[in-house]
């Protein structure tokens, strides 16, 4: 059983895909880093931002 057709693979594949999470910020932050390890591969990856 597949969730996602050849076409949405490839897509997400190529461009990611979207996730939107919501998280208390601490007053006075300009900057926000988020990190995900990968367990399978065991890499880690990084973004950072900064807060609007």
């Amino acid at each position: 059983m597949s969730i996602l057709s050849e076409e949405e693979y490839a897509r997400f594949l190529k461009g990611g895909l979207p996730y939107r999470i919501s998280f208390p910020a601490i007053r006075g932050a300009q900057n926000i880093r988020f990190v995900v390890y990968d367990f399978g591969s065991d890499l880690i990856g990084r973004a950072d931002t900064n807060v609007l």
